[in-house]
């Protein structure tokens, strides 16, 4: 049988131990989703602008020439994401300009302004608007 203070040493080794493998777990799970937020910077921003799409689409799913338009607008839209970032960065393909250290994080922001922008345009459809809006278009009434 462990004396006292051997029962306490063995105690405190062993959430010493426990400590050490729950910080490990935390440190490899942050760096997976650090490789993921560097691998798929937009990760997080293309689920809402997807949840979006999807609630709209169920919201209008009895208007066929409505769905059809929202899917042509969404593909001239993310040509004109490409088109707008190539015109702030227009050397960001080359190896031999340099935009400086901030480059990705400067373009990243810069891409999620612009999804933020449609994010807040596409709400409109999921909110609806107030009867009686003569200029509302396609948008429901609440």
């Amino acid at each position: 049988m462990l004396s006292k203070k051997a029962l306490v040493i063995s105690n405190i080794l062993t959430i010493s131990m426990l400590v050490f493998v729950l910080l490990i777990f935390k440190f490899k799970e942050h760096d997976k989703v650090e490789y993921r937020s560097q691998k798929y910077p937009y990760f997080e921003t293309n689920k809402k602008i997807q949840f979006m799409y999807k609630e709209i689409k169920e919201l209008y799913s009895d208007d066929e020439l409505f769905l059809q338009k929202l899917e042509s607008s969404n593909l001239a839209w993310l040509k004109a994401v490409d088109a707008d970032f190539d015109l702030k960065f227009p050397h960001a393909d080359e190896a031999s300009y340099y935009y400086g250290s901030s480059f990705p994080m400067c373009s990243k922001e810069y891409k999620e302004s612009i999804i933020a922008r449609r994010l807040q345009f596409l709400a409109e459809w999921i909110n609806k608007t107030e009867e009686g809006d003569v200029c509302s278009g396609s948008v429901k009434f609440r």
